[in-house]
């Protein structure tokens, strides 16, 4: 075999054997958790996004939870009472296979369980508002 020839393989097996290692390291190292966490997040936003929002409800922003990837937590104002939000989503988380779970009465909050599987959510009264926290869930409705 030509040296020249030896030598060009050589470098393409290193290149090749450099490129396997990053890609390794990307996947399976500390950041490649933090990816797999924002993808997991991203999916989670992605599918809160999908369930329509009552009318007269204006999207405030998302929070991520302290374990990225587990949960996302999204804020809405709106001018209703809790009654009808839950009415709403009733209707609409059950297109997607969610079922009501349990509901919280206290004075100052309201809340109800949404379960799906491999999904939780809750709805949460505030004054003027209301907050859905979604995640994923390991055990069974």
């Amino acid at each position: 075999m030509q040296a020249g020839k030896k030598r060009r393989l050589g470098i393409i097996g290193i290149v090749a054997a450099l490129l396997m290692a990053a890609v390794a390291w990307a996947t399976f190292g500390p950041q490649g958790n933090l990816f797999q966490a924002y993808r997991r997040d991203m999916q989670l936003k992605s599918k809160l996004k999908t369930f329509a929002m009552p009318p007269g409800a204006k999207f405030a922003g998302f929070v991520s939870s302290e374990n990225r990837g587990t949960g996302v937590m999204s804020v809405y104002m709106i001018d209703s009472s809790f009654d009808g939000v839950k009415a709403h989503y009733s209707q609409e988380l059950a297109r997607s296979g969610f079922v009501v779970q349990n509901e919280g009465n206290q004075q100052q909050e309201k809340s109800v369980f949404f379960c799906a599987p491999g999904y939780g959510l809750t709805i949460m009264s505030f004054e003027g508002g209301y907050m859905m926290i979604f995640g994923r869930r390991e055990t069974p409705c």
